[in-house]
């Protein structure tokens, strides 16, 4: 029987900022960033990107990447976007401190030019200015 992780989940991130996830396992992080990619649906609600709703069956990543991109008016960089988030496959539990700060330093860089970045974790992470969502 499918749970419930999270009832309600009321969040705005806008160009230039960054919003950590927290939680234990289990909490619904990777869901939450499953959601947003379009992997997954809620079963319930909506995710909305600029008043528009992002959770249309059928899409791709690349395809919610591209719709996204139209709507802020950035035509163009969905593939170098969907190859740059190769990053976040990176655990930073295996880098030193040498690798977390070339991490943070990646990750100030791409907010300083109106990024957004969601990090999913379960260790402390300090990002300028990010937004935190603890997941029960």
């Amino acid at each position: 029987m499918p749970r419930q992780c999270f009832a309600t989940s009321d969040v705005s991130v806008h160009d230039g900022s960054a919003l950590v996830l927290t939680g234990a396992n289990g909490s619904g992080k990777t869901t939450f960033l499953r959601m947003l990619a379009g992997f997954s649906r809620p079963s319930a609600g909506e995710i909305l990107w600029n008043g528009h709703d992002i959770t249309s069956p059928g899409l791709t990543v690349l395809d919610n990447v591209q719709f996204l991109e139209i709507l802020e008016g950035k035509s163009g960089k969905a593939k170098g976007a969907l190859e740059l988030m190769e990053l976040g496959r990176l655990p930073s539990v295996a880098l030193d401190d040498e690798g977390v700060q070339l991490l943070k330093n990646i990750i100030a860089e791409h907010m300083k030019q109106g990024g957004i970045v969601l990090v999913a974790t379960h260790l402390p992470i300090q990002i300028e200015e990010a937004m935190s969502l603890g997941l029960p």
